[in-house]
């Protein structure tokens, strides 16, 4: 909520230091790119200002972290990664965990299939969230609304408040606008945070 209220808060007083979120802590993205055979590859780059990463990440060690969780998760190529520099093939495709994407013996297709598999799940896309987690104190929990995709603001809900449904909730957000980096923040807290309960 944090993060939220400091990104909505820069874009609307447009501080004359921060004006491209240099305070934000997410300064590394997940970026696609298609290779010359039309591969689609992954890399991990910085965050430029007009930029919109698939996910961001505090440093370059995270994002590859993550980059090789995706590519462990969904049997991806570390060539095609930026996880394995190589001519030839990559280390995966020694040890027979890669279909060979790296040599061009797996159809473009059906390796880009399974990269679009693994992008899905960053993106908060028509999915509608209630987003429950610790407040600025013991007597309220902070909650984070998002609408067929779309973040529609947070707000704070008293701890002894009984809770049947997150449309009893919807009450206690206070509007705010959606943009890129608002998406990047809320995607990355559901990645890497724990919340309380999420809807």
């Amino acid at each position: 909520a944090a993060l939220l209220l400091e990104s909505h808060e820069i874009k609307h007083l447009r501080p004359l230091f921060n004006t491209q979120q240099k305070n934000s802590r997410m300064n590394f993205g997940l970026f696609t790119r298609t290779s010359p055979e039309g591969y689609t590859q992954l890399y991990i780059n910085r965050v430029e200002e007009e930029s919109q990463p698939l996910a961001a990440f505090t440093n370059t060690t995270q994002g590859k972290q993550y980059l090789e969780g995706l590519v462990e998760k969904y049997n991806l190529c570390q060539k095609h990664s930026d996880l394995y520099k190589t001519d030839s093939s990559c280390f995966r495709y020694q040890t027979h965990r890669c279909l060979g994407a790296c040599l061009g013996k797996e159809a473009v297709e059906t390796y880009n299939n399974r990269v679009n598999k693994a992008l899905d799940k960053l993106s908060l896309g028509s999915r509608s969230l209630a987003i429950l987690d610790r407040g600025r104190n013991a007597d309220e929990r902070t909650l984070v609304w998002i609408e067929r995709g779309k973040y529609l603001g947070f707000g704070y809900v008293p701890v002894d408040e009984p809770i049947q449904s997150p449309q009893e909730l919807r009450g206690y957000i206070q509007p705010f606008p959606d943009n890129q980096d608002i998406q990047r923040i809320i995607n990355h807290y559901l990645r890497t945070g724990t919340p309380e309960r999420v809807w």
